[in-house]
Order: structure tokens, then sequence, then C-alpha cells
């Protein structure tokens, strides 16, 4: 699977900050995204099952 550059940052986000909580706010925000963009790119990774 390829990912978005996007994704891939979600990702690793995610990973290096596992016990922290992260709202799609706080995401959109660290990542320079609109919350719709952070929503998308969440079902998009759990679709394809990368998240739960």
């Amino acid at each position: 699977m390829n990912l978005t550059l996007l994704q891939f940052e979600l990702l690793v986000r995610m990973e290096r900050h596992p016990k922290q909580k992260h709202s799609q706010r706080d995401l959109a925000k660290a990542l320079d995204v609109s919350l719709g963009v952070i929503n998308k790119t969440i079902k998009e990774l759990n679709d394809s099952e990368l998240i739960r």
C-alpha cells in the first residue's frame, strides 16, 4: 500500500507518542491541515486497517 505524506506523518506522530491522547483537532493543528482533512485521513487509515 502506498501512503500519502500526510498519512505517514499522522502514523509517525501517533507512534512516537503512544500514551498521549490524540484529538483530531490537536492532530490537525500539529500537522497544519484542516480538521476535515484529518477526519478523512483517519478514515482512510482505518479503512486500510492501519489504525483502529
